[in-house]
C-alpha cells in the first residue's frame, strides 16, 4: 500500500458532514484484531486507515474489486455513450 492512499482516508476523515459526539464515540470503540495484533478503532475511517496500515490481504482484495468495478462501470458508460 503506498502512503498517500492512507493519507486519502485522512483526507475523507476530515471532511465528515456530521461529527461524531464525544460520549457517542466512546460507545463506538470496537476492537479488531489480525493474527496477534490489536487495534482500537472508533469511525469507519479509522477502521479503514487501520486496515491501509496493517497491509491486510482483506483491503488489498478490496480495493482490486473497486478499482475492476470502477473499470467496468467506465467500459459500460463508454459503451452506452456510442449508442
Amino acid at each position: 500500500m503506498d502512503k498517500g492512499t492512507i493519507e486519502e482516508v485522512d483526507h475523507l476523515a476530515s471532511k465528515t458532514d456530521a461529527p461524531v459526539k464525544r460520549t457517542r464515540r466512546n460507545s463506538l470503540n470496537k476492537t479488531i484484531g489480525f493474527g496477534t495484533k490489536r487495534f482500537t478503532v472508533t469511525t469507519v475511517f479509522d477502521i479503514l486507515r487501520t486496515l491501509l496500515k496493517s497491509g491486510s490481504r482483506i483491503l488489498k482484495a478490496l480495493k482490486l474489486m473497486a478499482e475492476t468495478a470502477h473499470g467496468f462501470r467506465a467500459k459500460q458508460q463508454a459503451v452506452a455513450e456510442c449508442f
